[in-house]
């Protein structure tokens, strides 16, 4: 067009070797050119530079701050294919927090009149981007409808600090444009700078086979979900619950179960089950744990991802899931690793993992120390509603520890973990919980000063929950004495206070969920000197009689007690069992509730038989366990 251009490169100026931007304006400016187009590296640098020379200066982008030379050639690109501009509503997707472009377009086009939409993981959404004057989405689904443009934005790798989503492919599956989410604006759309598309996967169902109607009668029906507590029947039929109560009937051909004098309740929940498959299959399958669920009236265990390899590909979420169904008497629903090889340094594909099974994501006994890290996962989380359990614990002051630190550790000689390990992570946890909006299970707690920084979240609307493991709720540090390994547990058990704490932790509803820390250990771990024994015990077969010593001693209202370990952990898992309402699955548990017996842990169902409740007097025998209407364990 007759200008006389100058092009001038970092690389070949004297800015490589050291000149600053100062220098170069002022050489520039000594050029008398009239206009300077100007592209940095680094956010301001156009305006800096517009304030040392003398011309006028474009900027053709600064950092992550702006673009707006490109934002007039959209904005061009769509009054000619459109038209106009005001009026249209423009979706703008993908990394918004690093792109230069959706913040330039945002101003330009709201300006010339349209409606403009962002679209981006919680992660890659900037600080205060809803006063922008764009309504904001992290979902495809929810911001393509009714868009008149879709404007896609890439990955900005070279600008990002650390993994904001876990990978690409998982990026593009939920965040790239396919014919499938075009199809959700409903309309002819003009699409811009188009990403890459993705193939859908089908997913599998569970087949079952058809069952004649069973019908239990006369027994105490207690349901937490429904408050109800009352006597009366529960018809089964093709696997889900068709009525329930006092006037409920058996049809003719019905299996009669009778149920006077025995206690009905939904069928457990457990939300914490360590099994050795695949690669430690000498611990646990999940035929073997499945039987000892099934008599410890536990229907659903969620496996966690301690496993060899480690649970953090879909390929292994659906290993789980097929080799649960074929082999477990119990329903087993896998949760995923929140990083890859759980070694806390990059998070997992949260979204594929997600949607291939997995019903929660962690990092089981490992803690992650990168508080970013965990920021981010929880930010991004949220995207997908998904459920985030951490097990807090500083691993500094842990460190070598095989005791609860006090003065029993002390005489005994045993290294001590404080409980300021538990707590000081605790506290941390509930505020990245609540600048993210993710939602956090504070896994595994055991300390009385942990319950402060949780009551507090909850108290200020954050979505934070807790549990416990049943070990932590019935016994104490005394447990130790004769240095008795079976004992061994990770959190350790501590003090009768702490004890005393955590039931009224429970009771009050700081507390959410009570879980078995089911982590089996064979023989050769655990018949050791205390400091070299392994961590962990069986816990399927005595999570819910011991539970029910806290009913029998007047701690915790029974209706409370069953649903920690029933309807609270299903409806933090989205599932529909946990409860005894019509349309429910039949999953459900007939006991006695007051039957006494001794524990013999050589009787166990479990491939290790180690537990520390082994010789002790209990009381609440399971009878029967059903899951999907079919009887799966009977005493």
């Amino acid at each position: 067009m007759g200008a006389d251009v100058v092009n001038m490169s970092v690389k070949s100026s004297s800015v490589a070797k050291g000149e600053t931007l100062m220098d170069t304006a002022a050489t520039l400016n000594a050029m008398a050119p009239d206009l300077l187009v100007v592209r940095h590296g680094a956010s301001g640098a156009a305006r800096l530079l517009a304030r040392k020379v003398d011309c006028s200066v474009i900027n053709a982008g600064d950092g992550t701050h702006e673009h707006p030379t490109q934002a007039l050639l959209d904005a061009l690109t769509i009054k000619r294919a459109l038209g106009r501009v005001e009026g249209l509503t423009v979706a703008i997707c993908g990394d918004v927090l690093h792109s230069r472009v959706a913040r330039s377009n945002v101003r330009l086009l709201s300006l010339l009149g349209a409606n403009v939409r962002l679209i981006a993981p919680p992660t890659l959404l900037p600080a205060g981007v809803r006063d922008w004057g764009a309504d904001v989405f992290t979902s495809m689904k929810d911001g393509l409808p009714g868009a008149d443009v879709v404007m896609m934005l890439r990955i900005q790798l070279e600008r990002m600090q650390g993994g904001f989503v876990p990978s690409q492919r998982e990026f593009f599956w939920f965040y790239g444009l396919d014919a499938e989410k075009l199809a959700l604006t409903g309309k002819q759309t003009l699409v811009m700078h188009g990403g890459a598309g993705s193939a859908r996967r089908a997913c599998l169902q569970r087949r079952r086979r058809s069952m004649k109607p069973v019908f239990i009668t006369g027994a105490r029906i207690v349901d937490p979900a429904s408050h109800t507590d009352a006597v009366g029947g529960v018809l089964i039929d093709n696997g889900v619950i068709a009525e329930i109560g006092a006037k409920a009937k058996a049809p003719q051909n019905a299996e009669i179960i009778d149920g006077a004098g025995k206690t009905l309740i939904p069928g457990l929940v457990d939300m914490r089950v360590v099994i050795g498959e695949p690669g430690a299959e000498h611990k646990e399958t999940l035929k073997s744990a499945g039987r000892a669920a099934a008599a410890g009236g536990v229907t659903t265990m969620v496996v966690m991802p301690d496993t060899d390899p480690v649970i953090d590909d879909v390929s292994l979420v659906d290993f789980i899931k097929r080799r649960g169904e074929a082999r477990a008497s119990v329903r087993a629903l896998p949760s995923a690793a929140l990083t890859k090889h759980l070694d806390g340094e990059q998070m997992t594909e949260i979204g594929l993992l997600a949607e291939a099974g997995a019903v929660l994501f962690s990092n089981g006994s490992r803690p992650i120390v990168d508080s970013r890290l965990l920021r981010r996962a929880l930010s991004y989380s949220s995207a997908f509603g998904a459920l985030i359990a951490h097990r807090p614990e500083d691993p500094y002051l842990a460190r070598g520890g095989v005791a609860h630190e006090s003065a029993l550790a002390a005489r005994m000689g045993l290294a001590g973990i404080p409980a300021a390990a538990e707590y000081i992570f605790a506290e941390r946890d509930c505020a990245l919980a609540e600048i993210t909006g993710g939602r956090l299970l504070l896994d595994m707690i055991s300390a009385a000063r942990t319950l402060e920084p949780i009551r507090r979240a909850k108290a200020a609307g954050v979505k934070v929950h807790a549990s416990v493991g049943i070990h932590h709720l019935t016994l104490n540090e005394l447990e130790l004495n004769d240095y008795r390994t079976f004992a061994k547990f990770s959190p350790p058990l501590r003090s009768e206070d702490d004890r005393q704490a955590l039931i009224a932790g429970l009771r009050d509803g700081v507390i959410d969920v009570v879980v078995s820390g089911h982590d089996p250990r064979p023989p050769e771990e655990k018949r050791l000197p205390f400091d070299e024994a392994a961590f962990g015990a069986s816990a399927l077969e005595t999570l819910l009689p011991a539970l029910l010593s806290l009913h029998h001693g007047d701690d915790v209202p029974l209706i409370d007690l069953i649903a920690a370990v029933t309807s609270r952990p299903a409806d933090l898992l989205g599932l529909p069992q946990g409860r005894l309402t019509v349309g429910a699955p039949a999953d459900l548990v007939l006991l006695d509730l007051d039957a006494p017996f001794k524990f013999d842990a050589e009787k166990m169902l479990s491939k290790c038989k180690n537990s520390p409740f082994d010789g002790r007097l209990m009381q609440g025998r399971v009878l029967r366990t059903i899951v999907g209407g079919e009887t799966v364990f009977e005493s």
